[in-house]
């Protein structure tokens, strides 16, 4: 069994600050689907919802899947267990404050089955573990640095302004999983269509608003868990997602979803979007 255990300044100089608010939303984040965040991160669904603060997610690492509980203490720390696989222990990432610097903390302690206890080989797995999780954290901190310039400079954030498919669009779904729906509709162009799977197509942000808005109030709540994005050339961006939605039961339902986003005008530097066609069975979520 090994530790690691390494502390990132939050706010280094030059860059643009970041509060424990804004780092507690990128863990949150990173919690509930790593793949924009940890490249060594192939596959992360999360599998079921154990409580308001704990769930279980699996992951392909390094081209193995596992199970790991995950446990949010919120504006503190993520504790990730893993339950299953050929490594075995726990990954914290932590928010500390000294002397009124914010610092990112993350620590593992694991054991690999099959390795001797600090062996070369041992050693050298926990070199690339700690490579892999530097790029998260870095990665997280610059994703939530761009979300929060954008709270101070309104629209950019639907600009594309060096940002890429994947930013945007869990940007777009942030909007969606938050009901915020003012935001929501700037994302589309005033003769939008959506087609939200066989319900009627609704056209232009009135409809929309009225279709969205209406099945808002028939859940408890949304989240989507992305697995892939395929953005093309012709403008189209294919997203496929596990969505958690929470009845008004206060069950939790998963179910998979493939929605295709199309850019009025890819060229352009803000992300308008023209067509919205959502592939999803709905059936589990209203079930008796």
């Amino acid at each position: 069994m090994f530790t690691v255990s390494r502390v990132i300044p939050v706010n280094p100089p030059g860059e643009a600050p970041l509060t424990r608010a804004d780092v507690w939303r990128g863990l949150e984040l990173k919690a509930n689907n790593a793949l924009p965040f940890v490249p060594s991160i192939s596959y992360c669904v999360v599998t079921e919802r154990t409580g308001d603060h704990e769930f279980i997610r699996e992951i392909e690492f390094r081209g193995e899947r596992s199970h790991e509980r995950v446990t949010l203490e919120p504006q503190q720390r993520v504790t990730f267990e893993r339950l299953d696989g050929s490594v075995s222990g726990r990954i914290l990432n932590e928010i500390e404050q000294e002397d009124g610097e914010l610092n990112l903390r993350f620590t593992y302690t694991l054991q690999i089955s099959g390795i001797p206890a600090d062996s070369a080989e041992e050693r050298a797995y926990a070199s690339g573990m700690e490579a892999d999780y530097l790029k998260a954290v870095e990665a997280t901190l610059a994703a939530m640095r761009r979300v929060a310039n954008d709270g101070k400079e309104g629209n950019d954030m639907k600009e594309g302004n060096d940002m890429n498919a994947t930013e945007w669009v869990h940007r777009y779904y942030d909007d969606i999983d938050n009901m915020r729906m003012e935001d929501f509709l700037a994302w589309h162009t005033p003769d939008v269509v959506v087609q939200f799977a066989n319900n009627p197509q609704a056209n232009g942000p009135e409809q929309v608003q009225g279709a969205i808005g209406h099945f808002w109030e028939m859940i408890g709540g949304l989240r989507h868990n992305i697995v892939n994005i395929w953005p093309t050339d012709e403008g189209t961006t294919v997203v496929e997602a596990n969505i958690d939605y929470t009845r008004t039961d206060g069950r939790v339902v998963t179910t998979p979803c493939v929605t295709l986003l199309h850019q009025a005008d890819p060229a352009q530097k803000q992300v308008q979007i023209n067509s919205v066609r959502i592939f999803i069975d709905l059936a589990p979520v209203f079930a008796p």
